[in-house]
């Protein structure tokens, strides 16, 4: 994904925010994409052109999942191959899986602490160490390539391994 992400940078492909028009303020400049556009379009499959109708309904006031028996496929016209779109799926599952050493990890803390410096929500990421993949808690607006955020935080990133037990004896004793 992220090599499709240079990619469409170096031939200055129109990102989404480029062909909504005037009206839209964009963070940069024209043809520049921000990854998480690239990660959305192969994770859905009305770009491989298969449009389910009620895949999501509204149930007090949240989106939630359809029932499957209520929902009709429509064809649409892909802008990519089915067999592309089942093949970023392929790698993105075996990615997620080696990367989080074995499965999808969930952490104790991901998206639920708010950085002290700049307000946005914390979240995990994973690093392969020798050792073997390691993950850690920073804040997302660090990282300088990510469009939705106008600054870059400093707030270190901390050890998964170390914060989630410290924070888990503090939750264990105000339960006590």
């Amino acid at each position: 994904m992220y090599r499709i992400h240079k990619k469409l940078h170096l031939l200055e492909v129109p990102s989404p925010a480029d062909v909504r028009g005037t009206g839209y303020s964009k963070k940069r400049g024209r043809g520049e994409w921000n990854r998480h556009s690239v990660v959305r379009i192969l994770a859905n499959e009305t770009y491989a052109g298969t449009w389910h109708w009620r895949k999501t309904i509204v149930h007090n006031g949240q989106r939630v999942s359809g029932p499957e028996d209520g929902q009709i496929t429509v064809k649409v016209p892909a802008i990519i191959s089915p067999g592309t779109w089942e093949a970023a799926m392929a790698r993105r599952i075996e990615h997620t899986s080696r990367a989080c050493g074995g499965g999808p990890a969930q952490h104790l803390l991901s998206r639920h602490l708010v950085c002290g410096r700049c307000g946005a929500r914390v979240s995990a990421r994973f690093e392969r160490r020798e050792v073997g993949p390691s993950a850690y808690y920073g804040c997302p607006a660090r990282d300088g390539s990510r469009t939705q955020y106008s600054h870059v935080c400093d707030l270190p990133y901390f050890r998964a391994d170390q914060l989630e037990p410290v924070v888990w004896s503090w939750a264990k004793c105000l339960s006590e």
